[in-house]
């Protein structure tokens, strides 16, 4: 019985068309734990819109393999092989169980994509791909930061944004510590636990001077 339930699961799946024949794109982008896949499960419920869970995980849409994580690109920025595979996305000529996994129309009128990995290249989407309907959704910081808490999860964020040779020089080396990137490092050692005056944040701070 279990194996005929998982085989129609399968098929059920399988069974959708989504042409590439300029449908509406809605393109959501946040962060983690600010209600976007609440946001996704209502659009999911619509008879028109084929639903995109996170393409941008590298890890679980084959294509985008060669993007690295978090990837900054501004909208000047060329890179022809991000480019297709962005395109694909947009396209909807990606599909798989983990990116189709929300979807439940069989014959879609427009595309919803749900994204918290591509915040750093938004201006690059716009600039490459007018067409997108772009909606970023921010939520209260702090509360993002208590569900974090309450989650039990730990930020990497800090790391990669100063490992991140292009974004650092851009907008943060050559600029004064202003009060926005302080705000951002204390959010971040407060979803770590640690206090925001702490050794480890004033040497992140320094890593900018």
């Amino acid at each position: 019985m279990k194996y005929f339930k998982k085989l129609i699961c399968q098929s059920a799946f399988k069974f959708f068309l989504d042409a590439d024949d300029g449908k509406d794109i809605v393109f959501l982008s946040s962060t983690a734990r600010s209600g976007s896949t609440w946001i996704q499960n209502v659009i999911s419920g619509a008879d028109d819109f084929r639903v995109m869970f996170e393409p941008f995980n590298y890890k679980k849409t084959r294509g985008l393999r060669h993007l690295p994580y978090r990837n900054y690109l501004s909208s000047e920025d060329q890179d022809e092989q991000i480019f297709k595979g962005v395109d694909k996305i947009l396209r909807g000529r990606f599909r798989n169980k983990w990116l189709d996994r929300d979807n439940q129309c069989h014959f879609p009128k427009k595309r919803f994509i749900k994204a918290i990995r591509s915040n750093w290249m938004l201006s690059w989407i716009k600039q490459n791909f007018p067409e997108v309907k772009q909606v970023f959704l921010l939520r209260n910081p702090f509360s993002v930061a208590d569900s974090f808490i309450r989650m039990g999860w730990t930020a990497d964020n800090l790391d990669i944004i100063l490992k991140n040779e292009l974004l650092v020089n851009r907008h943060l080396k050559n600029d004064p510590i202003n009060h926005t990137l302080q705000t951002a490092i204390f959010m971040l050692r407060i979803r770590e636990g640690l206090r925001p005056s702490s050794s480890s944040s004033r040497k992140d701070l320094s890593a900018l001077k």
